[in-house]
């Protein structure tokens, strides 16, 4: 249980020029979980870039994205 976060890295905030990365230690435990073979699921995902985003690195990482509910 827990939070996926997006760390925004680099550019100049007038820029908006950032590079995106998966984060946060609940999203890094469910990716190595999910290498052990565990059934780990993302259940809530924002309807929005960040969330659609979160979801490409996910699949990625070998998530199964069907439980999923957009707010």
């Amino acid at each position: 249980i827990g939070e996926i976060f997006v760390d925004m890295i680099g550019g100049r905030q007038q820029e908006k020029n950032y590079t995106c990365y998966a984060g946060g230690v609940p999203f890094n435990l469910a990716v190595a979980a999910h290498k052990l073979r565990t059934g780990v699921y993302f259940m809530d995902g924002g309807n929005d870039k960040m969330g659609s985003f979160l979801l490409e690195e996910g699949k990625k990482q070998g998530s199964d994205p069907s439980y999923i509910q957009w707010d």
